[in-house]
């Protein structure tokens, strides 16, 4: 039995063996003479995956202590929060519907996205006010009565001609 060869660049570690013996059962019989008694396995080589450049990115992120870098933590914060914002906005709807958060403070909190629900723009308009009337029950979107959105739309609007009037001399 020839031991298997070396592989360039992988040497062989202390108390690694490269190959196992398995004794077969004596007590069974054999139906040909040509079967060994013992059979020699190699073991399996399994390649790792991990690419150098997957962990030069994992460890540029960490410092010596294993903490992330506060420029993780920016990069963290600047994601979550936009996203935050933006998911938050139906559940806002919402509890402005069952008079839970006041609509004035919560038009003015979330003025982009109410300004793009009511814009002429559709492709932005339909998903956003789609979005802000995902929790509202079924019986207040008929097309003749105004939601949510439509309300804090007129808050806004209410609140920009007094603001205009407000600043005008006279």
């Amino acid at each position: 039995m020839r031991p298997r060869p070396q592989v360039p660049g992988h040497p062989k570690r202390p108390g690694q063996s490269q190959l196992h013996r398995v004794t077969l059962n004596p007590g069974i019989a054999r139906s040909s003479s040509a079967m060994p008694s013992s059979v020699t396995l190699l073991p399996p080589k399994l390649p790792i995956f991990a690419p150098e450049a997957t962990r030069a990115t994992y460890n540029s992120f960490m410092r010596k202590t294993g903490k992330p870098s506060l420029a993780f933590w920016a990069t963290i914060l600047v994601v979550t929060i936009p996203l935050l914002y933006v998911l938050s906005f139906s559940v806002a709807c919402w509890l402005v519907d069952c008079s839970t958060l006041p609509a004035w403070e919560t038009a003015r909190v979330y003025r982009p996205l109410i300004r793009g629900a009511n814009c002429d723009f559709w492709p932005i308009a339909i998903p956003l006010r789609r979005y802000g009337e995902l929790l509202l029950p079924a019986s207040h979107l008929t097309p003749n009565d105004s939601n949510v959105v439509d309300v804090m739309d007129m808050l806004l609007n209410f609140d920009d001609v007094a603001t205009k009037h407000r600043r005008s001399p006279g």
